[in-house]
């Protein structure tokens, strides 16, 4: 809930809070944008997520950073699927792999 949240230091949501935390200082102090850095964020039950985040300073009228604009992107089901990807390439290359022996192992046989 909001509750929790108010009066927190946004970075200790993230697992590498350190260099989130530095990202937004830099953000800030250089007034860049920071686009796709990915982490985890912890959620309340101590699980974590896959994230990505994009931060952006967040400019007053004279063109100063007055604070940083952070964008948190849930890409969980993304690696989920990457992995499945991964997998199934593996599962494929060793089925390619076994077919090969088999067919060098039937030729001699075949000869005999």
């Amino acid at each position: 809930s909001l509750r929790n949240v108010i009066g927190k230091d946004v970075c200790v949501y993230f697992t590498n809070h350190e260099n989130v935390k530095n990202m937004l200082i830099e953000a800030m102090k250089h007034n860049r944008s920071i686009k796709g850095f990915e982490t985890d964020f912890l959620k309340a039950d101590a699980s974590a997520i896959s994230i990505m985040l994009y931060i952006s300073p967040l400019k007053n009228i004279l063109n100063r950073a007055e604070g940083a604009v952070l964008i948190i992107e849930d890409i969980s089901n993304i690696k989920k699927l990457e992995s499945q990807v991964r997998r199934a390439e593996k599962l494929s290359a060793i089925g390619e792999l076994a077919s090969g022996i088999a067919h060098e192992i039937r030729n001699p046989l075949g000869i005999i």
